[in-house]
């Protein structure tokens, strides 16, 4: 192997960890094509997740313990929805 062939290939497989190693939530500005593709392969893209089911006792719920006692409303309180 020419001298020449070993330093692209050092070159490339440097990149191309110095790529691999990049953090998922930096940005991608600047890269090369060539640099991209290496890092697409080589990142897991998972997508979107399927949402919770749906809640099913939505009533208010009564707090009332140490850490929560109940005020009564000062003058410039509002409470309520009226």
């Amino acid at each position: 192997m020419n001298p020449l062939t070993f330093a692209l290939i050092a070159l490339g497989t440097t990149a191309a960890a110095a790529v691999i190693d990049h953090p998922e939530y930096a940005s991608l500005a600047g890269m090369s094509e060539e640099d991209l593709a290496v890092y697409e392969r080589g990142i897991k893209i998972v997508g979107a997740q399927p949402l919770p089911p749906p809640i099913k006792d939505t009533s208010f719920k009564l707090v009332y313990d140490k850490k929560h006692p109940f005020r009564k409303a000062g003058k410039n309180d509002q409470r309520g929805t009226s």
